[in-house]
């Protein structure tokens, strides 16, 4: 049975967060926080781009992470 796959790009919100229907389910505490990674995530593509260092983005991540209170 063939298949066709038809892609689009990711729809978000301000903070980062996929609008989905299971994350309108999350209270706006764990939106907020969840938003994080997209955020990080991006961050790390950012200095991989700019440096090509993965230590780098190792530590930038792991910065970003640690300022979001979990």
């Amino acid at each position: 049975m063939p298949v066709d796959l038809v892609m689009f790009e990711t729809i978000r919100e301000a903070s980062g967060l996929a609008m989905s229907s299971r994350n309108v389910r999350l209270s706006a505490e764990a939106r907020e926080k969840a938003g994080v990674i997209y955020k990080v995530l991006e961050s790390g593509k950012m200095i991989f781009e700019q440096q090509d260092n993965v230590p780098n983005v190792q530590g930038g991540s792991l910065g970003c992470i640690a300022q979001t209170p979990f």
